[in-house]
């Protein structure tokens, strides 16, 4: 098996939505996963760092004491050492789901990385009944983070150089889609990017991400098949043109003069002449193209003339002062105005995460609900301290990042009960009791209604101890 082999062989389970089993080995290292319709449900392996209990036991999840006497009892009960966990308390239902599905995913990036071995897909075979979905992993997914993990992002980059003047176009009728994936949103931006009228040059420059990241993105991509290098025509050339010169001129109304140059409005006379002949550059048509239209000419001449206009201003000072007073006067009142906005959405978003977070225990939507909250108002302590707990229930394992949360929260606002509240409870989770109760103790003291959220809250830990 190649290097990268895996890669292809997960990606031809997944388009083909095939059920089988895919057995590997690679000197004494023999694994075992299962797959149905494509998804990947279950794996088997002989790697002991990748048993569960000693992943468990690896992260400072179970002690040593409790890793020995679960696999006792799997000797006696023959019940598998999730299962046990849980009945010896040890572990709650969330944590070993986690647990399984980070298991999982290991064991199947872990053969991303084989520059040799054996494989052989049995499809078709019937999978145990007790394999259920519930960890299921999109393989999309599972490649874009193994590529993430493993691939030297230099080397990509190095790979992808020599194409920057190639333009990217999106394959019609790709197996997968971005979703697949798992893109947050500016890698899904950057994928919208890619309109067969783009360079790999121009998508790098347009593209929110940094280099690197850029780069990973596009490789994905491409071993994906959901984009491909597309060489232009004459007539597509022309086309191409058009429509960046005809979007161009409308991105350009309304800007004020430091916008249409790209600066900000403090740069130096430097910086300015730098970006007006920067802006010109790219004004010129492309190489390759045989005629142009009296309309793209024209369009072209009315670009220019806003790039002269906005020169002639910002590189001339008494103009540029004179000028500044206005921009800042339209400035104040833009910012006003988008600041109104910004509060009125970080509370719509507040109000989702907080349906996500206590009415249906989504807890990755919860995460990503908050944290648009905190971003649009980072001022506000409530919204910091129900990240917090949003961010722990999701992932135990980070509690310090919660704690960092809660005490931003509090720096910005002392008397935030919320805070106080919350951290109470994460710190019960991890029983941690007397800590626990003078969080507790303030929340009442702040707020008097805790006092019936506390009795609310221990009432419903008879059932589910985890939260």
């Amino acid at each position: 098996m190649a290097p990268g082999r895996a890669i292809d062989i997960y990606a031809q389970i997944a388009k083909g939505e095939k059920t089988g089993v895919l057995k590997l080995a690679r000197g004494k290292i023999a694994k075992e996963l299962f797959f149905r319709r494509g998804w990947l449900l279950f794996g088997r392996s002989n790697v002991v760092n990748e048993c569960l209990g000693r992943i468990l036991s690896d992260g400072g999840k179970i002690s040593k004491e409790d890793l020995d006497k679960c696999l006792e009892l799997m000797k006696t009960t023959k019940k598998r050492q999730g299962e046990l966990l849980i009945e010896m308390g040890v572990l709650s239902p969330d944590e070993i789901y986690f647990a399984l599905k980070f298991q999982l995913k290991q064991r199947a990036v872990e053969v991303m990385k084989w520059e040799d071995g054996q494989y052989q897909f049995v499809e078709g075979v019937e999978l145990d009944p007790t394999i259920t979905d519930i960890t299921r992993i999109p393989v999309p997914s599972l490649i874009y983070e193994g590529i993430k993990e493993i691939y030297n992002p230099e080397k990509i980059q190095a790979d992808l150089e020599p194409f920057l003047n190639e333009y990217l176009a999106m394959v019609e009728n790709p197996a997968f889609k971005p979703k697949d994936l798992g893109f947050q949103t500016n890698e899904a931006d950057l994928y919208t990017l890619i309109s067969g009228f783009r360079s790999l040059w121009d998508i790098l420059t347009l593209s929110k991400l940094n280099l690197r990241s850029t780069y990973v993105v596009l490789f994905t991509l491409f071993r994906l098949g959901l984009i491909e290098y597309r060489v232009l025509e004459d007539a597509v050339i022309e086309k191409q043109d058009r429509e960046k010169i005809l979007d161009l001129y409308k991105d350009l109304k309304g800007l004020d003069f430091f916008a249409i140059l790209g600066v900000k409005d403090d740069a130096r006379p430097d910086e300015i002449e730098e970006a007006y002949h920067r802006a010109r550059q790219a004004l010129h048509p492309p190489e390759g193209l045989t005629r142009e239209t009296p309309e793209v000419q024209k369009v072209r001449g009315d670009i220019q003339k806003n790039y002269d206009h906005a020169y002639e201003i910002l590189s001339n000072d008494a103009k540029r002062a004179q000028y500044l007073v206005k921009y800042r006067q339209d400035k104040e009142k833009e910012n006003k105005s988008e600041a109104d906005k910004a509060v009125l959405g970080a509370d719509l978003e507040f109000g989702r995460g907080e349906t996500f977070l206590f009415w249906k225990q989504d807890y990755q939507l919860a995460v990503e609900a908050l944290t648009n909250a905190v971003k649009m108002n980072p001022k506000e302590p409530e919204y910091l301290a129900t990240l917090a707990l949003a961010v722990y229930l999701k992932d135990r394992s980070k509690i310090g990042q919660a704690r960092e949360l809660i005490n931003k929260a509090l720096s910005i606002g002392p008397r935030c009960d919320k805070a106080y509240l919350y951290m109470g409870r994460i710190l019960t989770a991890e029983k941690n009791t007397s800590e626990a109760a003078k969080f507790f103790q303030k929340a009442i003291e702040l707020n008097p209604e805790n006092r019936k959220v506390l009795k609310q809250m221990f009432k419903g830990e008879g059932t589910d101890k985890s939260s």
